[in-house]
C-alpha cells in the first residue's frame, strides 16, 4: 500500500511542503517517486518516522540534528539518542526554572510601591548586572 503525500500528511502531522523539505533534506525520503509525474509516495512503516520527526520540529530541533537522531535511531543506538534527549531536558527544565523566578520576580516587584529603580530592580537582574560590572 501506497500513500500520496497529501494523505501521507494527513496521516503524520507534516505538512506536504514539510515532507517535500525532508526529503531534499535526505531525512524522510518518499518509499517512491513517479519519475513521469514527481509524484512522491510513502508507505505505512513510515508513518511512525514521519510523527517523530514532527514532534523533534515541535520541540525545536533543526533538520541536521534531526537527521542525527534518526541516523542513531536507525543505527540500534536510541540509547544515545534519549541521553541527549535527557540532557536537552534537564537544560531546558533550567531555563524554564530561570525564566519563572525572573517572571514572579517582576510580578512581585510591579505590585509593590513604587521605589528607586535600582532598588526595585528584580534579585536575578542585579546579581547579573552586578557579575557583569565585576567581570570588567
Amino acid at each position: 500500500m501506497l500513500f500520496k503525500i497529501s494523505r501521507f500528511s494527513e496521516m503524520s502531522g507534516l505538512s506536504v511542503k514539510a515532507l517535500r523539505f525532508l526529503d531534499e533534506g535526505d531525512i524522510l525520503r518518499p518509499a517512491l517517486v513517479d519519475e513521469t509525474n514527481g509524484y512522491r509516495y510513502y508507505k505505512p512503516f513510515q508513518i511512525p518516522v514521519a510523527m517523530r520527526i514532527a514532534a523533534y520540529r515541535t520541540a525545536g530541533f533543526s533538520p541536521r540534528k534531526i537527521r542525527e537522531f534518526l541516523n542513531l535511531e536507525s543505527s540500534g543506538e536510541a540509547g544515545r539518542v534519549a541521553v541527549e534527549l535527557d540532557a536537552w531536558l534537564a537544560a531546558t527544565r533550567a531555563q524554564i526554572e530561570t525564566i519563572s523566578g525572573i517572571a514572579q520576580e517582576l510580578r512581585n516587584s510591579a505590585a509593590a510601591p513604587a521605589m528607586g529603580a535600582a532598588s526595585a530592580m528584580p534579585t536575578a537582574m542585579t546579581s547579573t548586572a552586578s557579575s557583569l560590572c565585576s567581570n570588567q
